[in-house]
């Protein structure tokens, strides 16, 4: 397959950066503004209801007419446990066809003159962490809490597994080092490994000792099919894959890594904004990067709105207004980009410059991301 390479890598000084933490549904803030927290911490908690399982019981059991109320061994509105029997044919002399709840739950009330039911699975308890440890700088009550610190950031060409959070492990002293499964052992478990590449054995080992994520400068094509199809660990491309697969690392961007060996890496493997950010918290000589200031004509990303991320350009910045989703009172922005013009709020963008997403709050002060 063809070779990409990343364009964006690094942001090597000290920037001030403001990730927001939401839950997937309303539910419990358990921080406030002010409060400072670490990664690992819960800042919010709610209940989740599953995703419905339409259960085909018909067709399971092979009845043309689509009549399913004889067979049923539960009814609509009455409450399963995962494997249990809710629909049983015997078919002699063919033994009997049986259809089984996947999941606990509850049968939704309804009609089945289509042959099928409707699973509700139970509700699940979903946890919120920081994810970055930091300061919470604003809440939106009841469902997400923003979170601003100073760090250093690498930002990848693509990334596959979520979120992770470990301490950094840098295998080798240059930046071309291969992560093979020789590389690695038990004291590893619970880290975030650096390397210039990896192998797909060195993957498989790193899932096998608990390692969360793998950061390398360079992969095969091969080593990104098996990170998809297998789960279990987060992978971050710095550079690119493809027929580059062995080139490493950019040295930068592994120096940067190297300086903070031993200290919190926080991982977001995601494919379309990876990135690695390296909180810096109280260390001698570290400062607050200056101010910055949007304008007209300012290259930005939105994120965070109904739009979906888009990217685009400001064509007018205007007053405050109310109740904004990143506090009581936020600037707006006329933003023209690939999906139309929107107003949003200011605390939704981020300014591309020299390579590196500045994320403004309602202030304009501005942060990497």
């Amino acid at each position: 397959m063809p070779s990409l390479v990343a364009e964006r890598r690094l942001a090597s000084q000290p920037v001030l950066i403001r990730r927001q933490r939401q839950l997937p549904a309303d539910g419990r803030i358990l921080v406030e503004p002010g409060d400072t927290v670490r990664a690992t911490e819960i800042i919010g908690r709610a209940r989740v209801p599953g995703r419905p399982f339409v259960l085909p019981v018909a067709e399971t059991l092979r009845l043309s007419d689509g009549k399913i109320m004889p067979y049923l061994r539960r009814q609509p509105g009455e409450a399963v446990h995962a494997g249990e029997v809710i629909a049983r044919r015997r078919r002699v002399p063919f033994g009997e066809r049986l259809l089984r709840a996947p999941v606990d739950g509850t049968l939704a009330n309804g009609p089945v003159e289509s042959g099928e039911l409707l699973l509700i699975p139970a509700s699940r308890d979903v946890e919120l962490r920081a994810f970055v440890p930091g300061t919470v700088v604003s809440i939106t009550p009841r469902r997400a809490a923003m979170i601003e610190t100073v760090a250093t950031l690498v930002t990848g060409l693509t990334g596959i597994g979520g979120e992770a959070v470990g301490p950094l492990r840098i295998v080798g002293e240059q930046a071309t080092a291969v992560l093979n499964s020789t590389e690695l052992d038990e004291a590893d478990g619970g880290a975030v490994v650096v390397a210039g590449c990896v192998t797909e054995a060195g993957l498989a080992r790193a899932r096998e000792l608990g390692i969360v994520a793998v950061v390398a400068g360079s992969v095969h094509a091969s080593v990104l099919t098996a990170a998809r199809r297998e789960g279990g660990l987060a992978l971050v491309v710095v550079d690119g894959f493809g027929s580059i697969g062995s080139s490493g690392m950019a040295p930068e961007v592994h120096d940067v890594l190297r300086l903070h060996q031993g200290r919190v890496a926080c991982v977001q493997a995601t494919p379309a904004f990876p990135e690695v950010i390296l909180p810096l918290g109280v260390l001698p000589g570290v400062e607050a990067p200056p101010e910055l200031r949007l304008a007209a004509g300012a290259l930005v990303r939105v994120v965070g709105g109904v739009e979906g991320t888009f990217t685009g350009r400001i064509e007018r910045l205007g007053p405050a207004f109310r109740e904004g989703p990143f506090g009581a009172s936020e600037q707006w922005a006329e933003v023209a980009g690939d999906r139309g013009r929107h107003r949003v709020a200011v605390g939704q963008i981020e300014l591309l410059e020299n390579g590196i997403a500045q994320s403004h709050d309602q202030r304009g002060r501005a942060s990497a991301g």
